[in-house]
């Protein structure tokens, strides 16, 4: 079947817009980072994985690509968590999907790098995000990129129904 709303496939400069931690169909958290690309004006989210190995290693390398500067990924819960000023580029692929009998081709964020080189309730992504701990491999991508680190205060993580400082990540 034929989409003519269908982003083509190639590389696009684009800049987050909405970011956070979702949940996946079996009920693992995820991170969804939503993209609105220069040239088009047209709106794409990619997923990252937090399963452990190279799905988290590229999901930490995006987060730092696009301006991700805390050490625990409930930051992702603030306005500032990402850099909605500066491009990055997206590469998107087409991908069949079946649903429903019929296939469907779907645009899809298989890279996010920097240039040259549905969000989960609060309470919700610090049980999602339980035992997760990417402190190390955040800093070391960061430090690797020559970011600086903004440590994240429990003051800014912490909500009026619970105590993000007692999660360790």
């Amino acid at each position: 079947m034929t989409n003519s709303n269908l982003i083509e496939e190639g590389r696009y400069l684009a800049k987050p817009t909405e970011w956070g931690i979702t949940k996946t169909k079996s009920g693992k958290p995820n991170v969804f980072i939503a993209f609105k690309l220069e040239a088009t004006g047209k709106n794409i989210t990619w997923f990252g994985s937090l399963n452990e190995g190279k799905a988290t290693e590229i999901t930490v390398r995006t987060l730092v690509n696009c301006g991700f500067k805390f050490d625990k990924l409930t930051a992702l819960e603030r306005s500032d968590a990402l850099d909605t000023k500066t491009n990055v580029s997206l590469t998107i692929e087409h991908e069949e999907r079946e649903k429903e009998g019929t296939t469907h081709t779907i645009a899809r964020v298989s890279w996010v790098n920097k240039l040259n080189s549905l969000k989960a309730d609060k309470k919700d992504v610090a049980t999602m995000l339980s035992g997760i701990d990417l402190r190390g491999a955040l800093m070391a991508e960061m430090m690797e990129q020559g970011v600086q680190m903004q440590k994240t205060t429990a003051i800014q993580e912490a909500s009026q129904d619970f105590d993000a400082s007692d999660i360790p990540f």
